[in-house]
């Protein structure tokens, strides 16, 4: 990521934020993506994990590190590392800790940026599994219980 400077930490996560968002869309136009995109391209690759959004937004949800780990299903220090290097990426602190856990300024910026790029993302999915054709094997087994139903004379 280029350093921008003479921003804050929330003006540096929404300029990195909507790079992201438009490359998303780029690509899903099958634009070609030029090389002055290549920093977007490579945070859209990697350094914000889809596993890191969902942890921020379940956390925002739960507002409790051990809850949230376990509706993750993840232990509780592997949640507050992805958040901390979530935070990391960004900028900035997402949550206060103390007294109580809540969203900081920047969190509360980011979250339905991140909550957005989950409902794409999980749209994506199912768009692809309409398109994906099943295995061989599923449709074996869908055939066995279409015939159980109709016995032929």
């Amino acid at each position: 990521m280029r350093h921008l400077p003479n921003h804050t930490a929330v003006e540096r996560a929404l300029a990195l934020l909507l790079r992201s968002r438009g490359i998303f869309w780029e690509v899903c136009l099958n634009r070609s993506v030029s090389r002055a995109d290549t920093s977007a391209v490579r945070f859209a690759e990697g350094l914000v994990q889809m596993q890191q959004v969902r942890y921020f937004l379940t956390l925002c949800e739960e507002l409790h590190f051990t809850r949230a780990a376990h509706r993750c299903g993840v232990s509780q220090p592997s949640l507050t590392i992805a958040i901390s290097v979530l935070e990391r990426e960004l900028g900035g602190a997402l949550f206060d800790r103390k007294p109580s856990i809540a969203l900081t300024e920047l969190g509360r910026v980011v979250r339905p940026y991140l909550n957005e790029i989950a409902r794409n993302a999980d749209h994506a999915r199912e768009v692809a599994r309409t398109l994906t054709p099943r295995p061989v094997a599923d449709r074996s087994a869908r055939q066995a219980v279409d015939s159980s139903d109709h016995p032929s004379n």
